[in-house]
């Protein structure tokens, strides 16, 4: 009788032992569930780019169970959607800023600082790690309110195939020879549009596909300079850019260039390219993934110079990640921040997608791996020698009256030389009535 209670005792023991183990996991898991918050991610993203960044968050969480990611994607009027949101204390916790809109965005007060972040937290990130040139849209008065995603340095792309079909030295063989020149640039599209085609399309609707021309006219590669902060004054009127927008001008009178905005409606510069219509268009890596699929050879040049020299400037497009000052879970936030750009990051995102490249040091070799165009070191060689946009003529709320301004020139064919004096007026009547603290 004894040893059975014995027994009995040993068995119930080990059993009430059991249940409390199980209790206790159980009140962990359920602790741990409570503990899993979630973050909302909103960019904007074409459906190759959507899928990339979809895996990249599964990547995320997979690496950092306590976080789920809501991710958003805006189709159209992004820049609009999120000031709106950002105005309404709605704002995604991470979200995108393009260089168009990082003033602005700036301006509303809703942007989290992240200087005090680098170097902590969960995921290491330093500012030393990145292209120092791709903080100065984000840097406002020592704050630094976005982190570089990736960039996109603006080349020319061409149709090697039509060039050679009209007997023409390729663009390469010029640059080689330091005789890559407006002239050539003019006579190429001059006779490819005598023989059927498109010489060069100019896109409209942003600075980017003309700040590298303004930086071509410079013997000596300085970067253009379209305002005197310490006068408030627009430069746009002097004679080197005045001068650019002339040889644009030819150009499209002769019909060897034409402006975008006058394309049927539909139309556009890449889909003219990628069907073998144009000869040359200026874009950044984004393209790679589209033009792959070309029927025709290939490939990129930095843009002509005035003097033929090498040493020309180019724009560089780009957009940051930034994190809204009212997210109630900010530690969390920076790690996706820091996740998302770091080395790991910009790596899972860019290998093989071929869309951007990489704003951090030590993965450059992504973009020139494939050899896809054969000269693809220009993208990389783009960033170590590029200049961002020029964000005074969006902080002074300037940028959409001077574009369309700028249209009439190519559209409605306004003298160029008092159309630019007319833009560079309103841009410094602007800075002098918004442009503060400087």
């Amino acid at each position: 009788m004894k040893k059975f209670n014995v027994a009995a005792i040993i068995i119930m023991s080990m059993f009430l032992l059991n249940l409390l183990l199980f209790q206790n996991i159980f009140i962990f898991q359920s602790q741990a569930a409570s503990q899993k918050i979630t973050l909302t991610f909103m960019n904007w993203a074409n459906p190759g780019e959507r899928e990339r960044f979809i895996k990249f968050n599964e990547y995320f969480m997979k690496k950092n169970p306590d976080i789920q990611i809501k991710y958003i994607t805006v189709s159209s009027d992004y820049d609009y959607k999120l000031l709106t949101m950002l105005a309404g204390n709605s704002a995604p916790d991470v979200f995108y800023v393009g260089d168009n809109a990082i003033r602005k965005t700036i301006q509303s007060g809703k942007l989290e600082p992240l200087n005090s972040y680098f170097g902590k937290g969960k995921v290491i990130l330093k500012k030393e790690d990145f292209d120092n040139i791709l903080f100065r849209i984000a840097e406002y008065k020592g704050k630094i309110y976005g982190i570089p995603v990736d960039c996109n340095p603006m080349v020319i792309h061409y149709n090697m195939s039509i060039i050679s079909k009209l007997g023409l030295e390729l663009p390469q063989k010029l640059y080689d020879a330091g005789k890559w020149t407006w002239d050539e640039f003019y006579k190429i599209a001059k006779k490819a549009r005598e023989k059927g085609y498109y010489g060069y399309v100019l896109d409209s609707g942003w600075w980017g596909p003309i700040m590298p021309w303004f930086a071509s006219v410079y013997k000596d590669g300085r970067e253009p300079v379209l305002t005197d902060l310490k006068n408030k004054k627009s430069l746009l009127d002097k004679p080197e850019y005045i001068e650019v927008i002339k040889f644009l001008v030819k150009g499209i009178k002769d019909k060897a260039f034409t402006y975008a905005g006058s394309l049927p409606q539909g139309q556009t510069s890449d889909g003219m390219f990628l069907s073998g219509r144009l000869v040359f268009g200026a874009w950044g890596r984004w393209q790679v993934p589209n033009f792959k699929k070309a029927k025709f050879s290939w490939d990129i040049v930095p843009y002509p110079t005035k003097y033929g020299n090498k040493n020309a400037k180019t724009y560089i497009a780009q957009a940051v990640i930034s994190m809204s000052s009212t997210s109630k879970y900010k530690d969390q936030a920076w790690r996706f921040i820091a996740s998302f750009t770091n080395q790991d990051g910009q790596k899972f995102r860019l290998e093989g997608q071929g869309n951007a490249v990489p704003a951090i040091k030590g993965i450059d070799y992504l973009v020139t791996q494939d050899k896809v165009p054969a000269h693809a070191e220009y993208y990389v060689r783009g960033r170590e020698n590029g200049f961002p946009v020029d964000f005074y003529i969006q902080e002074a709320g300037a940028n959409s009256t001077a574009l369309q301004e700028l249209e009439k020139i190519f559209v409605l064919k306004a003298d160029p030389e008092q159309q630019m004096k007319k833009i560079a007026g309103y841009i410094t009547q602007q800075y002098q009535k918004n442009l503060k603290g400087y």
